[in-house]
């Protein structure tokens, strides 16, 4: 089986140590990666939903900068600490500019619909947290303020007012986007998702990736989503 990663700002960001910025997912059920015998793909017993558990579970974690091999050592000490606290800020802006922002400016026309769509209904949750992601970064260059490393400061102060700026014109684009058909309306609803209403986000930037799969609850949700696909 090939999966391939389609948002990669055009060759430029890789969001995880797991998805290169060529589109390539790295995981043993793909045989992308190395394994043994039992984690690789099987053509007998492998499955479209095993993929996806294993994407949910080993690649969209809070933490992404200790998937890259050899840094879970790091993991609990200081260094650590920073050096993940700046690998998710990366990816937190990324996702703003290029999940968000370009996927409402520069739809696949296959999904032009379903993204606009999706976005508009959408738009308080992903606002609040974006607002939250930006919220929490202030505070960090607060303290930097008082006490981190100049070079730490200056990185982070830019990386704010980029940041904000990203969130300017996700609010401008967001605004402009029509209301969806009734068909998609139904679709949402069917699916027990709230429309359009402003909702409470989570309150760290690690947990930026899993965002984007939050609704989804292997045992169900993907099992149904499979079964939808292969009808």
């Amino acid at each position: 089986m090939l999966i391939n990663l389609e948002t990669t700002g055009h060759h430029t960001v890789r969001f995880n140590p797991n998805l290169y910025n060529d589109g390539k997912v790295c995981l043993s059920v793909l045989n992308t990666w190395h394994g043994r015998p039992e984690e690789k793909w099987n053509a007998q017993t492998s499955s479209f939903l095993q993929v996806l558990v294993s994407i949910q579970s080993l690649i969209l974690v809070p933490e992404p900068y200790f998937n890259e091999p050899g840094y879970e050592r790091a993991r609990g000490t200081p260094a650590g600490s920073v050096n993940s606290k700046d690998y998710n800020l990366n990816i937190c802006q990324a996702t703003v500019r290029w999940a968000m922002l370009d996927q409402i400016l520069n739809p696949c026309p296959c999904f032009e619909d379903v993204i606009n769509a999706h976005f508009y209904m959408k738009k308080h949750e992903v606002l609040a947290q974006v607002e939250k992601w930006i919220e929490e970064l202030e505070l960090e260059v607060k303290k930097e303020k008082k006490s981190g490393p100049r070079i730490i400061k200056k990185n982070r102060s830019a990386a704010l007012d980029s940041f904000r700026k990203l969130y300017k014109q996700l609010r401008e684009q967001l605004a402009k986007l029509k209301p969806p058909g009734d068909d998609y309306v139904e679709m949402f609803l069917t699916e027990g998702i709230e429309l359009d209403s402003p909702t409470t986000p989570t309150n760290s930037m690690e947990v930026c990736q899993e965002e984007i799969i939050s609704d989804f609850d292997p045992a169900g949700d993907m099992e149904k989503m499979v079964d939808d696909m292969c009808k």
